[in-house]
C-alpha cells in the first residue's frame, strides 16, 4: 500500500515556491532525475497552469492575496536502497499568509495550518535573496552589505594586497575642532525616532517571519523548547531561489554561509532547535537564469525547460558546493536523508 507522505512549502511573497512547483512537475512529466510519476493527479489544472508558464518561456504569476492552491501527485522516489513510492501533497499559498500569521496570530493559526504542520514529513522553506526584508528603523544598524569579503571573511582577502593607511588629520585654524574637544561644540538636536502607530501594518524582517511561523509549527507537533525532533521524522530544507542571480561570489562560497551571513537569526534557529542531519541549504535556480532578461530568455527558448536550471549545496560542513542540474534532489532528501544526494567518490 503507498505510504501518502505530505511536504510542506514556506516562503514569503515572491519568494519563489509556484516557480519551483511548475519546474519540478515538467522534472517528473519528462521523467528527469529521479522522482516519477506513477499515475496522473487527480486535477491536473493547477499543475498544468503553473507548468505552462515556464513553457512559454515566462514565469508563472504571483499567487493571489488569500489564495492556497492545493498539489497532490502521485509520485515515486528511485532511492539508493528502493524505490520509494508516495502521493506528495503541496499547499502553495500567497506570501502574505506569514505576515498575516505574524500579526493576528491564533486567528490566523488555521485547522488548514495545524494540519500541515503536523502531516508534513519535512518542509522547504523558501528564500529570495533580492527581496530581503531587513527591519527598518534608525536605531538599528544598517542591514549587512553584500560585500562577502567583509570582516567574518577576511582570510578570503588577497593577502598581496596593499594595506590601506589613513591620511593624518591636518590642523588647521579653519578647523575648530583642532583647538576644542568635541564635547564642548554646539551639538545639533538629537533627531526622534518615528514612533510606529498601532494602526499601522506590521512588515516583519524575513527571518522573523519564518521563524516565527517554524515556532508555530513546532508547538503544533509537541515539541518543547530546545527539544531537537528525530532526524528521520521531520527534516527542513532551506532553499536559496534565483540562486543565478546572487553575486558570484556567494556562489563561489556556496549557500550555507550565505544564509548565515545575511539570514542570521533564521540560520542559528535552524542550528539550535534541529539536528544537524536534519537540516540542509540549497542554492536553486529553477530556471538556469533571469527570464526577464532578453538574452538569456532567448537561450531559454532554444532549450529544454525540463532541464534547465541547478541544485547546488555543500556536501560536508564547511566544504565547497558542488552544482546539479536535478531540481528534484531537496524532495528525495526530504524523504530519505543524505542517502538521496549523489554519491561523489567518482565525479
Amino acid at each position: 500500500m503507498t505510504r501518502r507522505r505530505s511536504l510542506g512549502l514556506l516562503g514569503m511573497s515572491d519568494s519563489g515556491k509556484t516557480t519551483y512547483v511548475g519546474r519540478l512537475w515538467l522534472s517528473v512529466h519528462d521523467k528527469v532525475g529521479r522522482l516519477h510519476a506513477t499515475s496522473l493527479p487527480e486535477d491536473m489544472r493547477p499543475l498544468r497552469e503553473v507548468s505552462n508558464f515556464l513553457l512559454r518561456n515566462v514565469y508563472p504569476p504571483h499567487t493571489p492575496k488569500g489564495r492556497v492552491t492545493a498539489f497532490a501527485m502521485p509520485l515515486s522516489w528511485a532511492g539508493r536502497k528502493e524505490t520509494i513510492p508516495f502521493t506528495l501533497s503541496f499547499a502553495d499559498y500567497s506570501g502574505e499568509e506569514i505576515d498575516r500569521i505574524f500579526t493576528d496570530r491564533d486567528a490566523a493559526w488555521t485547522d488548514i495550518w495545524k494540519e500541515r504542520a503536523t502531516d508534513s514529513v519535512g518542509l522547504m522553506v523558501f528564500l529570495r535573496p533580492s527581496d530581503i526584508r531587513h527591519p527598518q528603523s534608525k536605531r538599528l544598524s544598517p542591514p549587512p552589505d553584500e560585500d562577502p569579503h567583509g570582516p567574518r571573511w577576511a582570510h578570503l582577502r588577497d593577502e598581496d594586497a596593499e594595506p590601506v593607511t589613513e591620511t593624518p588629520k591636518r590642523l588647521s585654524g579653519e578647523d575648530p575642532e583642532a583647538y576644542f574637544p568635541t564635547e564642548l561644540m554646539p551639538q545639533e538636536a538629537e533627531e526622534q525616532p518615528a514612533v510606529a502607530d498601532p494602526k499601522e501594518n506590521v512588515h516583519p524582517p524575513t527571518a522573523v517571519a519564518l521563524v516565527e511561523v517554524l515556532q508555530f509549527v513546532r508547538h503544533e507537533r509537541g515539541l518543547c523548547m530546545g527539544e531537537l525532533p528525530a532526524p528521520e521524522a521531520f527534516r527542513v530544507a532551506v532553499v536559496v531561489s534565483c540562486w543565478d542571480a546572487v553575486h558570484e561570489d556567494w556562489q563561489k562560497l556556496g549557500p550555507d554561509p550565505f544564509v548565515e551571513r545575511h539570514f542570521p537569526l533564521l540560520y542559528d534557529f535552524m542550528c539550535t532547535n534541529f539536528h544537524r542531519e536534519s537540516v540542509r541549504f540549497f542554492g536553486l535556480s529553477s530556471t538556469g537564469g533571469d527570464l526577464a532578461d532578453p538574452s538569456f530568455r532567448e537561450k531559454y527558448e532554444q532549450s529544454d525547460p525540463e532541464r534547465m536550471g541547478e541544485l547546488v549545496y555543500h556536501p560536508s560542513p564547511k566544504g565547497d558546493p558542488v552544482s546539479f542540474p536535478d531540481v528534484t534532489l531537496p524532495i528525495g532528501w526530504l524523504l530519505e536523508g543524505e542517502s538521496a544526494l549523489p554519491d561523489l567518490t567518482n565525479r
